[in-house]
Order: C-alpha cells, then structure tokens, then sequence
C-alpha cells in the first residue's frame, strides 16, 4: 500500500489532539500537528516550554515496515504530546538522560491510552 489516506491506522490528528489536550492539560498550547514521511522514528516533538508551543510531527503509517514495531498511531500521538507535559518539569533537569526522559514519557503515554480504553475517564 502506498497511499496513506487508505491505511486504516492512519487517524485524524486533529481529532486525536481535540481529544487529548484537555486530558493531558494542554489547553492553553499552540500545538501543530501532521503526519511526515521524513522521520527517523515513529513520532517528533519540537517543545518551546516557555510559549507553551509545539509541533508534533507523526510517520505515516504506510511507511512503518515489517522491520518496525507494529505502530499505534494513538499511544505514539499521546507519548508526543506528553513531551510537552514533561518539557516544562524537566526544563531545569537537563541532567537526566534523554533515555531515562523518553522511558517516563513512554510510560505516562502508555498509562493514559490504557486507562482510557479501559474505561477510566481522565
């Protein structure tokens, strides 16, 4: 498949991030949002904490390969908006690891879709 508007896992961002700002306090962000062919992971994030702006940047679909981890477009969407949210407690503790830094990130990600779906209401 090589056009992205058929790929069932393609979502609307728009959407997801209507959805997701109020749950993650996000409301007072200008955040951008699109899909990219031109990316080295599954997901982007460019925060300016002070503005309190980001542009959050997704792979299309399509172009995650076999060799990849099967995509979650939603969970990657919301591990790229929590960036935002760990940008502005992070800011002063650049000291800690970008790898620890994406790891409680990924976890929070993982733990707000989760407790979604399961019902529970942020």
């Amino acid at each position: 498949m090589n056009n992205s508007q058929e790929d069932p896992r393609r979502l609307d961002l728009d959407e997801l991030l209507a959805f997701w700002k109020p749950r993650l306090g996000l409301l007072d962000w200008v955040i951008r949002v699109e899909y990219s062919r031109v990316l080295d992971g599954l997901g982007l994030t460019t925060v300016w904490w002070r503005d309190r702006e980001a542009h959050v940047r997704i792979r299309e679909p399509y172009m995650v390969t076999h060799d990849w981890p099967p995509m979650d477009v939603e969970l990657t969407f919301v591990h790229e908006l929590v960036h935002c949210v760990v940008e502005l407690v992070m800011h002063e503790a650049r000291a800690i690891p970008n790898d620890v830094r994406e790891q409680v990130v990924e976890q929070l990600a993982k733990g707000f879709v989760l407790q979604f779906h399961a019902g529970f209401h942020l």
